[in-house]
């Protein structure tokens, strides 16, 4: 009996063991999919939305593991998308210094205001301003800093109110100003809304969840703005509008 009850153990870590595989690699082929990435002479720039279907499949990599319910793995992801949605449009963006080779001894030094160098514009021509940013705050790129990490948090709407994705909107790009004077300015594109039939849903994911991906980058029923990314508390303020439609 003992040794039943251990082989049912290992056939049910194995089973677990491969259900989380299949949920990360989910979101690492999501994250590929996404990411967009610009190249100059001395850094490499990738940016990619913050991906709701991607936090939640990493999500019910634990979720699974306690052998939570539907209702009950619902119940809790539901205010952590909620929040995701509360905070606007959001990129993951990471500057890559190319040579990091000790003996070249190369450093891009990083100029002005950062906060200031990222907009969202979508193309016909509307802009909306990043109201705040977190992570990694270096003034240059060198051997012992190649990197930097930012999470952008950028308004759904406009200065003048209007929202940045709506009819006859097909696209949204992240004009970055120049970061120092040996980098020039740069745009980073994504079509919207963002197409997900090139990475489909696990099954077991799917058999609980339908196969409906949870949207990023979409049309908004309430606009998140911030008044000011200088602020020292930013306040939001969300603006109903009857014509907009959009899954929460």
């Amino acid at each position: 009996m003992k040794t039943k009850s251990i082989f049912i153990a290992i056939i049910t870590l194995f089973a677990f063991s491969s259900l989380a595989d299949k949920l990360y690699d989910y979101s690492e082929q999501l994250n590929n999919e996404f990411t967009t990435a610009k190249t100059t002479k001395l850094i490499k720039i990738t940016a990619v939305p913050r991906l709701i279907e991607r936090d939640f499949a990493k999500f019910l990599i634990d979720a699974f593991e306690k052998k939570e319910t539907r209702k009950e793995i619902i119940a809790k992801w539901r205010p952590i998308q909620k929040k995701m949605l509360n905070e606007g449009f959001v990129f993951e963006i990471e500057l890559e210094l190319l040579n990091k080779n000790l003996d070249s001894g190369i450093e891009v030094n990083l100029v002005g205001d950062i906060a200031n160098k990222f907009t969202l514009k979508n193309n016909l021509g509307e802009h909306a301003i990043m109201y705040k940013f977190t992570g990694q705050k270096n003034t240059s790129l060198n051997f012992m800093n190649p990197k930097m990490k930012l999470l952008c948090f950028f308004n759904t709407q406009t200065e003048k109110g209007n929202p940045l994705i709506k009819k006859g909107v097909t696209s949204l790009t992240i004009n970055i100003d120049k970061l120092a004077e040996n980098v020039p300015e740069i745009a980073l594109k994504w079509s919207v809304p963002l197409n997900y039939y090139n990475v489909r849903r696990p099954a077991e994911m799917k058999a609980m969840f339908g196969p409906r991906p949870l949207r990023t980058i979409r049309v908004y029923k309430k606009q998140v703005y911030h008044k000011s990314k200088s602020s020292a508390i930013p306040h939001i303020k969300r603006i109903k509008r009857k014509e907009e439609t959009g899954d929460e």
